[in-house]
């Protein structure tokens, strides 16, 4: 879910990039959040400032994965991208991890794609703050919007616990079809330390 921090720092949000340990910081900090629902209004794209939240292909996969498992696949339909795998492979193929990963790699740039589903394109000046140092790449995004705020090192909230191996070779295929997308966020091609 997008939002708006102290009137004019948009921040675009993708589902399971840490907005829920994000919007908790901020709002122990008593900043004003005003929540924009799932898609991005025209208008708030004016916002002064942007920001962008990103996360590792391969982690935000699973972890998207594990969060629709929770879910029982009941996959919203507004969510275009993710209603053409279902359309293209079925919901209970998919709830098999191992074929989820064929899956969205069935064609180049799905994962771009996806992410641009709920920001529409990224404006050329968002600071980007990845999921991995969530915290520390807020704060410093902030500054660079002209505000000098730090926040409390909070634990990461929606964590999965039954996490799945990756296929072998689902990384590197993933990597072969997003290599714009990892190289522009400077993402190794395996997937070391992340929080799912």
């Amino acid at each position: 879910m997008s939002f708006i921090v102290n009137s004019d720092v948009l921040v675009m949000d993708v589902p399971k990039r840490g907005t829920s340990s994000l919007i908790e910081a901020i709002t122990r900090k008593r900043m004003s959040l005003v929540h924009l629902g799932q898609h991005l209004p025209v208008d708030c794209k004016t916002c002064k400032h942007a920001i962008v939240l990103h996360r590792h292909p391969a982690a935000w996969l699973r972890s998207l994965w594990c969060y629709r498992r929770s879910k029982a696949f009941n996959w919203r339909s507004e969510w275009h991208v993710e209603h053409e795998l279902i359309e293209c492979f079925g919901r209970e193929r998919l709830q098999s991890f191992d074929f989820f990963c064929e899956a969205v790699t069935y064609r180049e740039q799905w994962a771009d794609d996806f992410d641009r589903s709920f920001t529409g394109a990224i404006r050329s000046d968002a600071h980007v703050v990845r999921t991995e140092s969530l915290i520390d790449d807020f704060e410093a995004a902030l500054r660079a919007c002209g505000y000098a705020d730090t926040f409390e090192r909070l634990p990461a909230a929606n964590v999965s616990r039954d996490v799945p191996d990756f296929p072998d070779g689902f990384e590197e295929a993933l990597h072969a079809l997003n290599r714009d997308l990892y190289h522009r966020m400077n993402y190794d091609v395996k997937v070391t330390g992340q929080i799912e």
